[in-house]
């Protein structure tokens, strides 16, 4: 791949946008995709050690964007090797301030087209860890995540669900927890949500895979826009956390007397406060 050059330019803080975007996402999960998104299409920084260029301080100067030439930094973090990543030189700015050490007193900023520096930085087991210190809020992708922003098979839409009888409601005992725990949380911010239950889908299991829908009980007619965020959150999980695992979204109705059997019979792994299951026959 043809990169273009690394600029660098200590007077130019940018991205106030994509700092927007990344502040939101630490509270609403749901554009943490767009996030995603942005961070290719927009400028990213990181740090690396000092390269001597020619020109004045204060000036642009241009570097070849080869892995030969940018001498990126492999920075250890709980264990796990991650590249530094930040939405603005505002926020590298206040990661350097805030790093201590002798490494970081001969350290750079530099600015580069976001998808070229991800390409850069996608190597196998090393990840990337976002605005790290540089204030309360950071995220890590890991390298499948980083992988799947590259390649776009991050942002395939997840599918709408028709459940049609041929579904298994589940169990608390047999809820995939690494799906089931970020759509618990993200459900908690949302007040149109009554109830949700995961189900498995039969077929999927006859021929040895694992596909789970999960269904959302809501005040609202129209539950599109609700059933794409917690679409968006699913998709966000790592895929080491997802291996083997296909989802969909989908909406119970109050008056589908299959889905009212489901409603009845099954706990839900969520409800809102105040929740109750629908009456039993006699009991209205």
């Amino acid at each position: 791949m043809q990169h273009e050059p690394v600029t660098t330019n200590m007077n130019n803080p940018g991205n106030s946008d994509l700092d927007a975007l990344f502040l939101r996402s630490t509270t609403h999960p749901e554009v943490r995709m767009d996030l995603c998104r942005e961070m290719l299409e927009g400028e990213l920084y990181t740090l690396i050690p000092e390269v001597r260029v020619p020109g004045e301080e204060g000036e642009v100067v241009e570097l070849e964007a080869t892995a030969e030439n940018i001498p990126l930094m492999v920075w250890s973090r709980d264990g796990k090797d991650y590249f530094f990543v930040y939405t603005s030189e505002r926020q590298a700015e206040k990661a350097l301030k805030a790093f201590t050490g002798p490494a970081f007193k001969k350290m750079m900023i530099i600015c580069m087209d976001g998808r070229d520096m991800l390409t850069l930085m996608s190597r196998p087991g090393v990840g990337i860890a976002l605005n790290a210190g540089a204030g309360k809020h950071d995220y890590t992708f890991n390298d499948a995540v980083l992988t799947g922003m590259l390649d776009g098979t991050m942002f395939a839409p997840p599918p709408s669900e028709e459940v049609q009888g041929q579904v298994k409601a589940l169990r608390p005992e047999q809820y995939p927890l690494s799906l089931v725990q970020p759509v618990f949380d993200y459900l908690k911010t949302r007040p149109e949500v009554l109830a949700a239950w995961v189900l498995e889908m039969k077929a999927a299991r006859e021929r040895g895979q694992n596909y789970y829908v999960f269904a959302l009980l809501t005040s609202t007619e129209d539950a599109q826009e609700l059933q794409d965020a917690v679409g968006t959150v699913l998709a966000m999980v790592n895929r080491s956390d997802r291996e083997g695992m296909e989802f969909g979204v989908t909406s119970f109705d109050y008056g589908d007397p299959a889905q009212v059997t489901i409603m009845r019979t099954f706990v839900p792994f969520y409800a809102a406060p105040g929740y109750s299951s629908p009456a039993l026959p006699g009991q209205e």
